[in-house]
């Protein structure tokens, strides 16, 4: 199927508002996997969380869908190499409805 630029460019513009990513400070982030913010940052240098967002000269967030799906899977029994690969298609997805936009 063919379709022309403004449809793609509707179909694009509805995506976004269906997906509004909702930030999260690492704070809350690390409160929601009950974690330490040493644990956080050792699980994020392993792959096992989504990157952080950088935001500001000093500041980075997280995505509160990305906490979301790791807690799901966590709580459905999944192991490292699992989750590793959930980050994986996460980064992925992340970069596929964003691109070309800012959040």
């Amino acid at each position: 199927m063919n379709l022309d630029n403004n449809v793609i460019n509707y179909l694009e513009d509805l995506v976004m508002k269906i997906f509004q990513p909702n930030f999260q400070s690492v704070l809350k982030a690390c409160n929601r996997y009950d974690f330490s913010n040493t644990k956080f940052y050792s699980d994020l240098g392993e792959g096992l969380l989504p990157p952080v967002i950088q935001i500001g000269a000093r500041r980075v967030t997280t995505l509160e869908h990305e906490t979301s799906s790791i807690i799901a899977a966590r709580a459905n029994g999944a192991n490292d190499t699992q989750i590793k690969t959930l980050v994986k298609e996460l980064v992925e997805e992340r970069s596929e409805l964003l691109k070309g936009r800012l959040l």
